[in-house]
């Protein structure tokens, strides 16, 4: 019993892991269509007040969702369908009814918000977003229900929609209505409203399928049960927000400081941060399904399983995360410059300290929802704190005398903070020793990033030899540049792979892989029906007997 929920998250981290390629993939063809359709005022006035959003959002339904993700596995692993049911009405309700009456006070307020900012520009923005609040937040009800359940495939389907929608919509509306801002916002719009649509079919589809009793309404027992979400909720939406001004105070900040020069910092700053975000996509993808399996295993009282499940995943997410770390650190030079257009190559330093800051932010994921499934969200919530004050006085330090890099080391510092005192916390609260095995990644990434090194000066040499395609308005010339960066990233993909190989041998090497690793990585493989024999040769090399001397 105890592997398999170690097997349920290698199947579900399946597709997590293929929505969230699709999900990069999606955002990055995205970044570069309207990076050559937009100007860099525009799209950082969008990203300023999509910042704005994200903010707020937070702090909207109380929580509710947060709450939601965690006692929706809670209630079922203890059998209480009573609950469940009441979790579903209760999230619809009072999470639609709130985020409802935000979009509303926003749409009035957007003249006041932009003008605290000094940001005029982005009113008419603001209200054209307002009403995404509410529509985002029965999307994620929707959401939220699903992955609680642990149904990876309809979620992760669902997640990889939207930016497919956006991406199509975008292109649809620029060439309708032309290059300007509601080319951007409008198709936004639209894109959520029709995932939240599926996401609601799919969350009432599930909830149809736990047993029912069949009871009556009663406002007062609905009030009790609400008030005990929305007390964790509360708690959550503090984490959440503080969490939030990590991820969106630096732009608004940048919008505050830098004046009329804010547009175009802010878009070179938000292609740089979507480009390391890359380095999140394995991580994301066991944390989505690790939250659940573990708060069903806290339900279910069964503490040592949870402490293993949490070892074998954090050991994955290094794994994982240290090849692209070091792609895009070492390269981060060029790489904007290269994908985007020359224009966003000042975002190299920002690009770096992201790459650290996420690294770092990646190894904690796995520990802070543990935390929160344990319900000590006290501790997340104190270090999210230090954390976020660090980042907004160093920002106020930093932005007005170095801009945009100014912001990303407040940010990079904050992050790893947070990721230092997490660890700590956690390893104190669960008597969690993480074991020897975890370090040796480390070891294979130091020689994964020679080999980077070395061959730097001779992957720029080549990526000179591309030839230059004129870049221009009409449709024949957007598509040829597509293709032209597209063919980059294959070039960088091929030098990942390599680097990967590297660093794959010396994790066989040092004998990274146990028994119970290669059991679990086999249940994930035969989750999207990989044929036998290719599992059984697949779990020979990593048993890596060939590698062993006499």
């Amino acid at each position: 019993m105890e592997i398999e929920n170690r097997k349920t998250i290698a199947k579900g981290a399946v597709w997590t892991f293929l929505s969230q390629i699709a999900i990069k993939f999606l955002s990055f063809i995205y970044l570069i269509v309207i990076a050559r359709l937009f100007s860099q005022e525009d799209i950082g006035t969008f990203y300023l007040a999509l910042s704005i959003l994200g903010i707020l959002y937070v702090v909207a339904d109380l929580g509710l969702l947060q709450s939601l993700i965690r006692h929706v596995p809670y209630y079922y692993g203890k059998k209480q369908f009573d609950k469940l049911n009441m979790l579903v009405k209760f999230s619809y309700i009072f999470g639609g009814g709130m985020t409802l009456l935000f979009s509303v006070i926003l749409f009035f307020f957007s003249g006041t918000i932009a003008d605290v900012i000094s940001q005029p520009d982005v009113t008419p923005v603001l209200q054209i977003l307002a009403i995404w609040l509410f529509i985002k937040e029965v999307y994620d009800i929707g959401l939220g229900i699903l992955l609680g359940r642990k149904r990876m495939k309809e979620s992760q389907l669902l997640e990889s929609s939207e930016p497919f929608l956006k991406l199509i919509l975008t292109l649809i509306a620029f060439y309708i209505m032309g290059s300007k801002l509601d080319s951007l916002t409008i198709p936004y719009i639209v894109s959520f409203t029709l995932v939240a649509g599926i996401s609601t079919y799919l969350a009432v589809k599930e909830n149809r399928g736990w047993n029912k009793s069949i009871e009556q309404f009663n406002i007062q027992k609905y009030f009790l049960f609400g008030k005990n979400i929305i007390s964790f909720g509360i708690v959550m939406t503090a984490l959440g927000l503080f969490g939030t001004l990590l991820s969106y105070i630096d732009r608004v900040m940048l919008g505050v400081f830098m004046g009329q020069d804010a547009g175009a910092g802010i878009a070179i700053y938000t292609f740089a941060v979507g480009l390391a975000s890359i380095i999140t996509i394995f991580p994301t993808t066991i944390k989505v399904i690790f939250y659940p399996v573990v708060s069903e295993l806290y339900g279910a009282n069964k503490i040592d399983e949870m402490k293993k499940v949490l070892d074998s995943s954090l050991k994955w997410v290094i794994i994982l995360t240290i090849p692209m770390f070091l792609v895009i650190a070492i390269f981060s030079g060029k790489l904007l410059g290269m994908i985007y257009g020359i224009e966003y190559e000042e975002g190299a330093f920002v690009l770096l300290m992201f790459s650290i800051g996420f690294t770092m932010s990646s190894l904690i994921g796995i520990q802070a929802k543990t935390l929160a499934a344990i319900n000590r969200l006290d501790v997340n919530l104190k270090r999210v704190i230090t954390a976020s004050v660090v980042n907004i006085v160093l920002n106020l330090i930093l932005i007005p005398n170095y801009g945009i890099n100014g912001a990303a080391v407040a940010s990079a510092v904050s992050l790893t903070l947070s990721a230092m005192l997490i660890m700590k916390d956690t390893n104190e609260i669960l008597e969690y020793k993480v074991t020897a095995k975890i370090y040796k990644p480390i070891i294979a990434g130091v020689m994964s990033m020679a080999f980077l090194v070395l061959t730097k000066p001779y992957v720029f040499i080549g990526m000179e030899q591309i030839p230059g395609i004129s870049i221009g308005i009409s449709g024949e010339e957007i598509y040829a540049t597509v293709f032209q960066k597209l063919f980059r990233l294959f070039i960088f993909g091929v030098l990942f792979v390599l680097a990967s190989i590297i660093y794959f041998i010396t994790l066989l090497l040092l004998k990274v892989f146990s028994s119970d690793d290669i059991l679990i990585l086999g249940a994930g493989l035969k989750k999207i029906k990989v044929p036998e024999e290719i599992i059984c040769r697949i779990n020979g090399i990593l048993e890596a007997k060939w590698l062993r001397f006499p």
